[in-house]
């Protein structure tokens, strides 16, 4: 049999997904709960495609003239956590819209979804 954790001792996993749970429903940049303005939940692309796990709010990542607000040293838009470049923002598809939702989901076209994709894509949606 293997060994089971026990109920009052949480695994190191469940810790870690716990963690990474918390992290990854705030807006990074605001810190409030992505879940606060679900329709506005996306994130930072180049060439329309995702550059990161980040979830962002909308106005948090883009001016009211639509443009990206992070910018480096040269000018160039960039992603305000990992540098990356940037040229646009895509907005979370709908759950209802599967196939789109999934390739959102799997942004780094793996070609499958694991736990950790689906929670925080998830848990931006809900209260």
């Amino acid at each position: 049999h293997p060994h089971l954790p026990s109920m009052d001792q949480p695994s190191a996993v469940l810790e870690e997904a716990r963690a990474h749970a918390v992290r990854q429903v705030v807006c990074p940049l605001c810190f409030e709960p992505l879940s606060s303005l679900p329709e506005q939940v996306g994130a930072l692309t180049f060439e329309g495609n995702r550059v990161e796990t980040a979830l962002y709010h909308k106005n948090c990542v883009l001016g009211p003239d639509e443009k990206l607000r992070w910018r480096s040293a040269t000018g160039s838009a960039v992603s305000p956590m990992t540098r990356e470049r940037v040229d646009g923002f895509k907005l979370m598809p709908k759950l209802s819209d599967s196939k789109a939702w999934v390739s959102f989901v799997d942004w780094n076209q793996v070609g499958s979804l694991n736990v950790q994709k689906i929670c925080a894509a998830v848990a931006a949606l809900l209260p």
